[in-house]
């Protein structure tokens, strides 16, 4: 009875990404869901400290990027968002803005930057719905702290768009 483990049917092993700990965005993201958490444990005034870093980051990216780039979009998004989360009976937003940025620090996956990528300005697929699922599921573990290890480091692919 053969017990070695087949190679064919395994499952891509998950890596741990040391580039990216040298990315500014990676840590404005990290800093950013900190402050957020932060907003509801202990000091509620730490959103305006998210905002302006935020705020800073977006001149950032508008002054290095050629155009209006999703990354560019995303920035601004949440930054609206982190104005939105002030409206009256819309606290509980902020939850999932923390959320969305956890998983994009720990595994790359962007909500925002997916969402923007069904936009019609943004897409490139002819079919809407194959564009949504793409969006949705396409790409997953790709560029934050975690990652899968058969992801090659010069790959298309090997950040998203929000980092």
């Amino acid at each position: 009875m053969d017990t070695s483990i087949s190679t064919q049917n395994a499952r891509p092993a998950l890596a741990l990404n040391p580039q990216l700990l040298t990315s500014l965005a990676w840590w404005h993201w990290l800093f950013t869901a900190g402050l957020i958490a932060t907003h509801y444990v202990a000091w509620p005034d730490a959103i305006v400290i998210a905002r302006v870093l935020c705020a800073l980051m977006l001149v950032l990216r508008v002054s290095t990027d050629r155009g209006p780039t999703r990354r560019v979009q995303v920035y601004a998004g949440f930054l609206v968002f982190l104005f939105i989360g002030e409206l009256p009976n819309m606290g509980w937003y902020y939850c999932t803005m923390l959320v969305g940025t956890l998983l994009n620090c720990t595994i790359g996956y962007c909500p925002l930057d997916r969402m923007l990528q069904t936009l019609p300005f943004n897409n490139t697929q002819p079919n809407w719905l194959i564009a949504l699922r793409d969006a949705a599921i396409g790409n997953l573990l790709i560029g934050g702290l975690i990652r899968r290890s058969t992801m090659e480091p010069g790959h298309a692919d090997a950040k998203p768009s929000c980092m």
